[in-house]
């Protein structure tokens, strides 16, 4: 069990960030993002930087791919190794564990279109590319982190699109390019293919609507889910389901404005939630991870220090008193 940042920060800071993240969740650093940077830090961009072999433009509409490296393609490239400097600079190389985020296949096939001004999604060849792309890329990023930081790599593939994939509510580039919905089955067995074949220890990132059933084929080590999101009967079954198979839940639970005086508060509601569940308390230790509920876009890093900082002392809390509670 740990706690541990999502990785956006607020602000165009690098090592400020880098250094919240490793005072407040020293075990595992995420690497930060930083949206207000612009557009070359946002998912897609910071995606795209880390596969040399998916080379984009800006075009009028989002994100496309192109056949080759363009100036833009270049300078991701380069932001991204800068900011490996930077961290390694403040971090050092002493054996933490990195965890490094990027959009999965579905969700970044869904954002950037090809050539022909159609989303990716909808072409199941250029799917099928990206996603060996994605895995390929993923995997070799990781064996880089190992080198450079000397430590374990966790692997977050975000895929913040998959319940709007499966509902069928991605609108096309035009009134004639209609993304039809996509089962459960199909996106599971495309996100399964990708996780067999990564490194480490891998997370699924599921945006603000689980799609437990996705995670159960899968296999993530750990699903991320914000803990607010758990609410019904189907999204409770659904999660202990997944703990049963043996999947961790890393559980969304800080919010900015939190501090430690709150972390009390949060394991007990996170022991609550397991006998809503009727889970075993035990099994917490094991399985469950604290993290922020939200990506931290806004507010500044004071406030994020001591909202990570409540996710650290919660955890602590449940790793020593999970029975008493």
């Amino acid at each position: 069990m740990v706690a541990f940042a999502l990785g956006v920060m607020p602000g165009t800071d690098m090592v400020a960030a880098a250094d919240v993240i490793a005072g407040e969740t020293g075990d595992v650093r995420a690497i930060p993002r930083l949206p207000a940077r612009g557009i070359m830090s946002d998912a897609v961009g910071a995606t795209c930087a880390l596969l040399p072999d998916a080379p984009v433009a800006a075009g009028p509409r989002s994100w496309r791919f192109e056949a080759r490296p363009q100036l833009i393609t270049r300078r991701l490239w380069d932001q991204a190794e800068r900011d490996l400097d930077l961290l390694e600079a403040e971090w050092g190389s002493s054996g933490f564990t990195v965890q490094v985020a990027a959009l999965g296949p579905w969700s970044l096939a869904a954002q950037v279109e090809l050539s022909n001004g159609h989303l990716a999604v909808t072409d199941p060849g250029a799917l099928h590319d990206l996603t060996e792309i994605v895995t390929y890329g993923l995997a070799e990023h990781a064996s880089r982190l190992r080198r450079r930081f000397h430590g374990e790599v966790n692997i977050q593939v975000n895929e913040p699109l998959l319940a709007a994939l499966n509902r069928g509510e991605i609108a096309g580039t035009n009134d004639f390019d209609v993304l039809r919905p996509i089962p459960v089955k199909e996106l599971g067995e495309r996100l399964h293919y990708v996780f067999e074949s990564l490194p480490g220890r891998r997370l699924l990132g599921s945006g603000s609507r689980p799609l437990f059933d996705v995670a159960r084929i899968a296999q993530p080590d750990a699903i991320i889910v914000p803990q607010s999101a758990l609410v019904g009967s189907e999204l409770l079954d659904g999660c202990a389901a997944t703990l049963d198979a043996g999947i961790g839940v890393s559980l969304g639970c800080v919010t900015l404005g939190d501090d430690v005086d709150d972390a009390r508060d949060v394991a007990i509601k996170i022991a609550q939630l397991f006998d809503e569940l009727r889970m075993d308390r035990a099994i917490i230790p094991e399985l469950v991870d604290v993290t922020n509920a939200r990506e931290f876009t806004s507010g500044d890093l004071v406030s994020v220090a001591r909202a990570l900082a409540c996710a650290r002392v919660a955890d602590e809390i449940l790793v020593r008193d999970v029975g008493d509670l």
